[in-house]
């Protein structure tokens, strides 16, 4: 009885410490599987890592050390133009407004802005040149008796009064007037119903090479506040 006694509490001991050994096998597993998926996730970390460097993935970049790509530099430098074309139209303007409404001309050109609606008609197929108040006009210095019909001109309605411009389309020549130099040049505006009265070759400032609509407010603008506009130059300048 004894011995058979010895013999289950060996067999207990036994099974005892197998069981002890088994959970620190099992303890010693998990945790060596714990640290081989560490490593397989920090693995692949560095795999992608990697992995996104080559195949070029955007990055973020400094915005500020980035070099200027060729659209920018032609953005830049059509900007530049601008800028400075704008400026000079400005300082040229400016100049030529001063000696406008004079008989002075620059190169055989002089501006003028128009202050009536005269030539504003509403046929506009008929008088596809004409314009309207505010509008710019160039002329230039031209020959009266080259003058044929249809052209626009600048002249004085009466004579030896140089204070009074009208701007109108030459309606009719009259030839033998003009071999006898006298009033041979008749005129009307395009939304006037009646023609002028003829003027003579003295009379005519110039004749109209170009128009552009609403510039005349803008330059009329730079004539009355010439000194602000030349601060604002020499500011930008």
């Amino acid at each position: 009885m004894k011995e058979e006694k010895m013999r289950k509490t060996s067999n207990r001991k036994k099974v005892k410490k197998k069981s002890h050994s088994s959970k620190r096998n099992n303890q010693s597993s998990l945790k060596g599987s714990q640290l081989d998926s560490k490593k397989r996730v920090k693995k692949g970390n560095t795999k992608r890592r990697s992995s996104s460097r080559k195949s070029g993935r955007p990055q973020k970049v400094a915005l500020k050390n980035l070099p200027m790509t060729k659209d920018k530099k032609i953005l830049n430098a059509v900007g530049n133009l601008l800028f400075y074309a704008v400026l000079i139209l400005i300082l040229v303007s400016a100049v030529l407004m001063n000696v406008s409404d004079k008989d002075t001309t620059i190169f055989g050109y002089k501006v003028m802005t128009v202050l009536t609606d005269s030539m504003n008609s509403k046929d506009k197929e008929k008088f596809k040149d004409g314009f309207s108040s505010g509008s710019l006009v160039v002329l230039k210095n031209v020959d009266p008796y080259t003058l044929q019909k249809g052209d626009i001109i600048t002249f004085n309605p009466v004579r030896n009064n140089n204070k009074v411009y009208l701007t109108h389309r030459v309606k009719e020549i009259d030839q033998k007037k003009k071999e006898e130099r006298l009033e041979f040049i008749t005129t009307q505006g395009d939304a006037n119903d009646g023609s002028d009265v003829p003027i003579a070759a003295s009379q005519v400032n110039g004749k109209v090479v170009r128009s552009f609509n609403n510039a005349g407010f803008f330059l009329s603008f730079i004539k009355k506040h010439i000194v602000v506009v030349a601060i604002l130059v020499s500011t930008l300048v």
